[in-house]
């Protein structure tokens, strides 16, 4: 599950931790870690949760409502109010191409190795081995793919991971491109389509 506020311009991995049965509010682990990455929101923030479904993406608009501490001050938990219901988008709103190649994911904690399985304009599929489903913080990934000859940087955020066979399987979601490298990227996926087809 993903939760997102107003102020960041990027989603942040969170897990339930109970809800109320009647829906008045529901419990979250309080997102961005610890210190100064810690998330700081106030009562009548706007959050919206989102979480993938096999046939799509969830997403519901809560309100912020409180925040819990342990005993060093450090946030815990958040206490959200729905204030909308769930709404499912479709979760392939771009083609994928198939672009097996190898390449180095760098994080916050190092490179992590790994092949690139498939691409979209939005987002991209990797085989990873040195990681563990749900333990990639929010920290951006970058890396450099080629596509068609050219090379494209990419940043972007690990939207869903998990176990694949002997290899971890892991979903990449964007965050922003510079406008020649999606014009290379639209190209690729175009290009390669169409050889399938």
């Amino acid at each position: 599950m993903q939760i997102a506020t107003s102020g960041e311009s990027l989603p942040i991995p969170v897990r339930i931790l109970d809800h109320d049965t009647s829906g008045e509010f529901i419990l979250v682990s309080a997102p961005g870690g610890k210190g100064k990455s810690a998330l700081v929101a106030e009562s009548g923030d706007k959050i919206v949760l989102s979480w993938v479904l096999p046939n799509g993406i969830a997403h519901l608009e809560t309100l912020f409502l409180s925040m819990d501490e342990d005993h060093s001050n450090t946030p815990v938990l958040w206490r959200l109010e729905p204030i909308s219901d769930v709404v499912v988008t479709e979760r392939r709103r771009y083609h994928r191409a198939k672009t097996r190649q190898h390449l180095s994911l760098h994080a916050r904690t190092g490179n992590i190795p790994g092949v690139l399985v498939d691409i979209s304009e939005r987002g991209m599929r990797c085989l990873v081995d040195t990681i563990t489903p749900g333990k990639l913080t929010r920290d951006e990934l970058e890396t450099r793919v080629n596509l068609s000859g050219k090379p494209v940087d990419i940043k972007g955020l690990v939207a869903w991971s998990k176990h694949h066979g002997g290899h971890i399987e892991v979903g990449i979601t964007f965050a922003r491109l510079r406008k020649q490298d999606s014009e290379i990227l639209r190209s690729h996926v175009r290009r390669e389509l169409a050889k399938a087809g």
